[in-house]
């Protein structure tokens, strides 16, 4: 028998961590911290991708919910792929 991803599990896991992430990563911005990898630039790259994302409190809410929401869908996603790609070729 071939084991499978439990994909609610991945996917919620998923959104957890991108909607911290992108929480945190605004809030930093906002706060104008600077430290190890973390920068301005970093913060534009992010804020490239998800364009909600703004260094204010509002924006550090949106980025919680649009990063929870790509996280979910990207975690079922790969669920999907991998449960699908373990059943075909085992």
């Amino acid at each position: 028998m071939v084991d499978t991803l439990n994909w609610k599990g991945l996917a919620i896991s998923f959104g957890i961590v991108n909607g911290v992430l992108l929480f945190v990563s605004a809030l930093l911005a906002w706060a104008n911290v600077s430290f190890l990898w973390w920068n301005a630039q970093t913060f534009g790259m992010l804020a490239a991708w998800y364009t909600v994302l703004t260094p204010t409190l509002a924006g550090a809410l949106f980025g919680l919910v649009v990063g929870a929401l790509c996280g979910a869908l990207c975690g079922w996603i790969l669920a999907g792929l991998y449960n699908w790609s373990s059943a075909r070729w085992g």
